[in-house]
């Protein structure tokens, strides 16, 4: 028999509706002995990507894939600094 290749979760990610208040860290922490950052937030979306900057001015880019929760570990945070922000749907 053939395999079902049905999807079993499906989010429609849109602009077409105005964007929810912007969100906010509520938590950023970087373990010691690993170095991953830990990255807690609220905020109205439905789905966030993470995005991150060695400089507050950019270039930004997605560190986490398009997630429905509302924390991220960062494991492939290098050197002593970086700058995150949030993109939500």
């Amino acid at each position: 028999a053939l395999a079902d290749l049905a999807p079993d979760a499906l989010f429609v990610i849109t602009d077409d509706a105005p964007p929810p208040p912007a969100p906010s860290f509520t938590h950023i922490r970087r373990q010691r002995a690993t170095g991953v950052v830990e990255l807690e937030w609220e905020g109205k979306g439905r789905v966030w990507q993470v995005l991150r900057a060695t400089n507050v001015l950019g270039p930004w880019r997605p560190v986490s894939p398009i997630l429905p929760d509302l924390m991220f570990d960062d494991s492939t945070a290098t050197g002593s600094q970086a700058f995150y922000r949030l993109r939500q749907w």
